[in-house]
């Protein structure tokens, strides 16, 4: 997608920013990414952590579903519920160090 002269902004195309925003908001593999996703301050300014890469997440073995979902409602709010929709074993905290029982990828529901 060409829309610049290319002195307006850094290395990034609107396209790639707008896949990169996907991926940190979107859906979850159909497998575990054998890259694991890390904790990052919200790039829009909340001051809550989100995951780098979404898709880096796989599918919450049914075994696993109920503790998940109990991790995620620590997100709960008074109108706002969360699930667990993703897992992985070896996801990373801000630091970059994995987090022990791996992480989960809450959604609202």
């Amino acid at each position: 997608m060409e829309h610049c002269s290319g002195g307006d902004h850094l290395d990034h195309s609107l396209e790639e920013a707008f896949n990169e925003w996907l991926d940190m908001r979107g859906q979850v593999g159909a497998v575990i990414s054998e890259q694991a996703p890390r904790l990052v301050p919200d790039p829009y300014g909340s001051d809550r952590l989100t995951w780098d890469h979404s898709s880096r997440f796989g599918p919450i073995s049914p075994e696993m579903k109920a503790d998940a979902d109990l991790a995620c409602s620590e997100y709960d709010l008074s109108w706002l519920t969360f699930k667990a929709t993703g897992y992985h074993p070896a996801a990373q905290n801000l630091q970059g160090e994995v987090i022990s029982n791996g992480g989960y990828f809450c959604e609202a529901q």
